[in-house]
C-alpha cells in the first residue's frame, strides 16, 4: 500500500499480546520488502523493544536526560 514517496509501502502487522492478564495489541509498520518472514519481524521488534527498555533505563537512571552533548 504506497502511503507517499517519501515512504513508500509498508505492511502493518497486528499482534496481539497478554500483558499483566489482559490481551492488548500491538501494531507493527515494516518497510522491508515481501521476502522478510513474520518471525524475523518479531525477533527485531524485540530486539528493538529491549534497546528501547535499556536506553530508558540509563536516561532515568544516570541522569543523561539532562545531558546536553549531541556528539563525542
Amino acid at each position: 500500500m504506497p502511503v507517499a514517496r517519501e515512504v513508500g509501502g509498508f505492511d502493518v502487522l497486528i499482534v496481539w499480546r497478554k500483558v499483566h492478564g489482559e490481551w492488548t495489541r500491538f501494531f507493527l509498520f515494516s518497510t522491508f520488502g515481501g521476502d522478510v518472514t513474520v518471525r524475523s519481524l518479531l525477533r527485531a521488534w524485540k530486539a528493538r523493544w529491549g534497546i528501547e527498555v535499556i536506553h530508558r533505563f540509563f536516561k532515568q537512571n544516570l541522569g543523561l536526560g539532562r545531558c546536553h552533548c549531541r556528539t563525542i
